[in-house]
């Protein structure tokens, strides 16, 4: 999904707001989660990169990231 908000469906993809600006994040089996803006399509901010395939993601402030059989809750987005 990381060549193109929702080029493929078995990746995550969440949205949410960061200073009140829309953002789409995803994650994926490339072990790397990605944050968005949805209104030009580039990514904005570094990859974050885990030990295993991401498989699961939560926003609502804080980004909670689940890959492999591990969970990660992260800083709040910002």
């Amino acid at each position: 999904m990381h060549e193109a908000i929702g080029a493929r469906a078995r990746e995550g993809l969440r949205h949410d707001r960061v200073k009140g600006r829309p953002v789409a994040v995803t994650g994926g089996h490339d072990n790397t989660v990605r944050m968005w803006d949805p209104t030009t399509g580039q990514q904005t901010g570094p990859r974050l990169v885990f030990p295993e395939p991401v498989v699961a993601l939560a926003t609502g402030g804080r980004l909670v990231v689940g890959f492999g059989l591990e969970v990660a809750a992260l800083s709040p987005l910002t």
